[in-house]
């Protein structure tokens, strides 16, 4: 912005009054342009963050109401691994058909989450709009930390299964690669995958709860 000196001589105060009312409205003016200007790029960066943030959080709740709907094979897989290694362990042999545990794993993602906090986008939101995003994504963290509980429990259980897989065809093999201790050890680690998989339904449960909360109140906002 520039400032000119006026045009001619000043011969009274009523002139530098008159030119100083320019001057001080022409500042204000390009100023409150300024302003404007920001704050229209401020709303815009926050309803763009807003967009993307709700847009990852609805392809989360669908991928975790898939994993949900999974969570009965997850259950059956374990227990038939548990009489699997139960038959073998107590009578060395077993009529259970096991190929392999099936566990799906949920990637639930907070790359928009983090992105709105790393270009500053959150501090031009309303703070109990920014609140509910923060404990929704706080609960994910702790939902996908517990999943990572049940699958690493699942792996360490079926690690014995897995050998046994591997020498079945040789029944002398078998007999001395497996000892009764192993076997027992994977059914402990079997146990604490039954467990493991109780707290993560609970929680998936909650977690997709809060989804739909959210997710539902946002869609009443966004239809007025």
């Amino acid at each position: 912005m520039e400032i000119h000196a006026p045009h001619g001589h000043v011969q009274s105060f009523r002139d530098v009054a008159v030119h100083l009312a320019i001057v001080t409205i022409g500042i204000l003016i390009a100023l409150g342009l300024e302003q404007a200007v920001e704050w229209y790029h401020h709303r815009e960066l926050a309803n763009e963050a807003r967009g993307t943030i709700l847009s990852e959080l609805r392809n989360n709740k669908d991928t975790l109401d898939r994993q949900l709907a999974n969570f009965p094979k997850f259950r059956a897989d374990a227990v038939k691994a548990f009489r699997f290694i139960s038959d073998y362990k107590d009578h060395g042999k077993t009529n259970i058909q096991w190929t392999g545990a099936f566990y799906y794993s949920a990637p639930l993602r907070a790359t928009s989450w983090s992105t709105a906090q790393t270009v500053g986008a959150l501090a031009f939101m309303p703070y109990s709009e920014v609140e509910k995003f923060a404990n929704l994504y706080r609960a994910q963290e702790d939902y996908l930390a517990t999943q990572d509980i049940t699958y690493e429990a699942l792996i360490s259980a079926a690690g014995i299964i897995t050998a046994q897989k591997q020498v079945s065809d040789d029944a002398a093999v078998y007999y001395r690669g497996i000892s009764q201790g192993e076997y027992e050890a994977a059914r402990i680690r079997l146990m604490t995958t039954f467990a493991a998989l109780s707290s993560q339904l609970n929680k998936a449960e909650r977690l997709d709860r809060q989804y739909g909360e959210l997710l539902g109140d946002k869609s009443k906002d966004e239809g007025r």
